[in-house]
């Protein structure tokens, strides 16, 4: 019978432990009243403001606020409602580490300003339940809770454990091929809506509506947009200004609409700019001025964000045409005379153009600096008080002694002085490379910049201090993937092999730094 009583106990306890740790694992504290959105603890039944059920329809807790548009969306998360019976443990815990998390989405008519969102909610709700893809939600219920104008409809889906592509551009540069790979992949989730019957259009594709899954995958979230193609032509003007493609300012839009804000993510990454700044009073993008990239992306981008929607691309076939393409002969429709590199009609004279562009740019950087961050300047000072320095112990040596010993004085002088200051200078040029990288590395095309940026180096004679500072920082960024090695290479293949570039960057430098 004791024994039965310490089995008893020993359960009792493990059970206790169980649940503690369960709440040290919950990140979540707090869940929020359906009902006045005050927040209360996990360990409360109702909440302490209004007394209401802290459960949602009687299963799903609310964690916390994802966003606000025409209604509230929430991360929540299924009640546990195992309860260990007996006196022992009287209360019910609600919020388990372990317990799957959802995306509830609110749509309150009390707070409703257009009956038009409430069809598009419901609208939202329809299309997604129909919905079966790995990268899209999976829909799991709609309900609807209180009478009259209390009245709140509820969509429950599965929450996409990542982070968006808006929070991962924030903390990351893009390689090119990552950006052929992002569109390559956004594009089979559209293709995937467009072949559905009715075929369904996103309408908002954007930064903050693509989430990258924690196994590296992308997902379309936020269906909040969507129409089937076959609704009457004067739906609702939706989008998010600067991705939506310019017919939907009338209303209007395809399967090219889409596809049109798949361009303008790509623009988005490739430059590091925000659409609205780029746009023009025709409400054309001027990308073209912001871009470096090959002669593929660069037709692909020029395809994608055509401002005619029967000559933009509108199918996922058409992209991997393009990419599958050994050679493409680009000529850029609109003719930008300042900007060579997208004027170019072969890949020969478009990357010798590319290269002096980035050596001319990377100069122009280089001259703002002022002298006392200079290093080129400091170093030249200092090589000329070690030049006179030299010759001082030379003379010294001489005048008290004999001629060999002036000049063992001399080289014994050098000897130390480079011993001693070795250090330093090489701390000043790493200084001063940090300084010159603040203003070139623009993310325009990385491996083009650093290529030239060694050329340019060599060229303005920055000595070998310079050239290793500057040869480990690359090197630090191929491992950290920030740089593609085999593109890097290939551009100084071109240096080497250019006959122009170097023929121009041997006159400029003539006719930028003669006396």
């Amino acid at each position: 019978m004791g024994g039965e009583n310490y089995t008893k106990k020993l359960k009792i306890y493990y059970n206790y432990c169980i649940l503690i740790l369960e709440l040290l694992k919950e990140v979540m504290n707090n869940v929020i009243c359906p009902d006045c959105g005050s927040e209360n603890s996990p360990y409360n039944l109702t909440c302490e403001q209004c007394t209401s059920n802290l459960k949602l329809n009687n299963k799903y807790y609310l964690l916390k606020i994802l966003g606000e548009n025409i209604g509230i969306t929430y991360l929540a998360q299924k009640a546990n409602n195992n309860e260990l019976k007996g006196d022992e443990l009287k209360r019910t815990v609600k919020l388990s580490a372990n317990n799957e998390k959802l995306v509830i989405k609110e749509l309150s008519l009390r707070t409703l300003e257009k009956w038009k969102n409430e069809e598009l909610f419901k609208r939202e709700s329809e299309i997604l339940s129909q919905l079966n893809y790995k990268s899209i939600p999976k829909f799991i219920e709609e309900f609807e809770l209180g009478i009259g104008r209390n009245a709140k409809s509820y969509i429950v889906m599965e929450y996409i454990d990542g982070i968006t592509l808006r929070e991962e551009f924030e903390q990351k540069r893009y390689t090119e091929d990552e950006v052929i790979e992002l569109i390559l992949e956004i594009a089979k989730i559209l293709n995937y809506l467009h072949s559905l019957r009715p075929p369904v259009i996103h309408r908002d594709i954007k930064l903050s509506n693509i989430m990258r899954k924690s196994d590296g995958s992308l997902a379309i979230i936020d269906f909040g947009s969507v129409k089937n193609i076959n609704m009457n032509k004067n739906a609702t003007i939706s989008g998010t200004y600067g991705f939506m493609a310019p017919e939907q300012l009338k209303g209007e839009a395809t399967f090219a609409s889409d596809f049109y804000s798949l361009g303008v993510i790509a623009l988005v990454l490739l430059s590091r700019k925000e659409p609205e700044d780029m746009i023009e009073n025709n409400l054309e993008l001027n990308w073209k001025e912001n871009v470096y990239a090959s002669n593929k992306l660069m037709y692909l981008l020029e395809r994608l964000l055509d401002l005619n929607p029967q000559e933009r691309i509108s199918s996922l076939s058409e992209i991997e045409n393009i990419i599958n393409k050994n050679n493409i002969n680009y000529t850029s429709k609109r003719n930008i005379s300042n900007n060579p590199k997208n004027n170019m009609s072969n890949d020969s004279n478009d990357i010798t153009n590319m290269l002096k562009e980035e050596f001319k740019r990377i100069d122009r950087e280089f001259t703002s600096i002022s002298d006392e961050n200079n290093y080129k300047q400091w170093k030249g000072n200092l090589d000329t008080v070690l030049g006179f320095a030299m010759l001082g112990a030379l003379g010294a040596g001489w005048y008290y002694q004999t001629w060999y010993w002036g000049i063992a004085w001399a080289i014994a002088f050098v000897v130390v002085f480079m011993l001693l200051t070795g250090s330093w200078y090489k701390k000043r040029a790493a200084n001063f490379l940090k300084l010159l990288l603040k203003k070139v590395d623009k993310n325009y095309n990385r491996e083009l910049t650093f290529s030239v940026l060694l050329s340019w180096a060599q060229k303005h004679d920055l000595g070998d201090e310079f050239i290793d500072e500057l040869n480990k920082f690359v090197k630090k960024e191929i491992g950290n993937n920030k740089i593609n090695f085999e593109k890097f290479n290939k551009y100084k293949e071109d240096i080497n092999e250019s006959f122009a570039y170097k023929k121009f960057t041997e006159s400029y430098m003539k006719e930028m730094y003669s006396e």
